[in-house]
């Protein structure tokens, strides 16, 4: 019996554990990946979006640009083609289109 409540409450504490996220990059392939772990040991996580040419994050939210459209936890955007420079302040975002 008490084998049985140690499994059972431990089976309640894996399903707490999370990797740590240390952040996000954008990969050889113009892929935005999650990045895992802790300092000099880290994973990199599935494609989140891909066909991104510049993204930036703060603490609050991300956004991506693809070709055509600027990508956002909230969906997708029509944009000008080409690049785009982010700066975040607070909850909003200013978005430069060089081109």
């Amino acid at each position: 019996m008490k084998i049985f409540i140690v499994f059972a409450l431990s089976s309640c504490a894996w399903a707490q554990v999370e990797r740590p996220q240390l952040g996000k990059i954008v990969d050889a392939n113009g892929a935005v990946r999650p990045i895992y772990g802790i300092a000099a040991s880290v994973t990199l996580g599935d494609p989140e979006i891909t066909g991104v040419l510049s993204a930036s994050c703060s603490r609050k939210f991300c956004l991506a640009k693809t070709e055509t459209s600027l990508v956002s936890a909230g969906g997708n955007i029509a944009a000008p083609a080409g690049p785009a420079l982010f700066a975040f302040d607070g909850d909003g975002a200013y978005i430069w289109f060089p081109q």
